[in-house]
């Protein structure tokens, strides 16, 4: 999916940031089926099939932004641990465990 989308975003202007991957997954799978089924029967005229399928995912483009956006670095959001670390050597932290429960 994301060849076809390259290869289509060559086609316009603002390039592959303006295809949609949801939209363009759709006609890809769609095409594949569609191609699957007359390859029984057959038929074959690939760059022509090819050309169809990157001319309709060319069409497949976001919305334009009423503003546009900045773009920002993917970061993600430290989640606590289900358990602390372990702190020190692992025979100490069972002393210290066996000591706690002796208590």
């Amino acid at each position: 999916v994301r060849a076809v989308m390259w290869a289509a975003g060559e086609r316009l202007e603002q390039g592959i940031k303006a295809i949609s991957f949801s939209a363009a997954r759709r006609v890809v799978v769609s095409r594949l089926a569609e191609w699957g089924r007359r390859q029984r029967s057959g038929a074959g005229h690939a760059q022509r099939w090819v050309r169809l399928l990157l001319a309709e995912v060319t069409l497949c483009t976001l919305p334009r932004r009423r503003q546009e956006r900045l773009t920002e670095v993917r970061r993600v959001r430290h989640r606590r641990q289900k358990f602390p670390p372990l702190k020190g050597s692992r025979a100490a932290a069972r002393a210290r465990d066996l000591a706690t429960k002796s208590m």
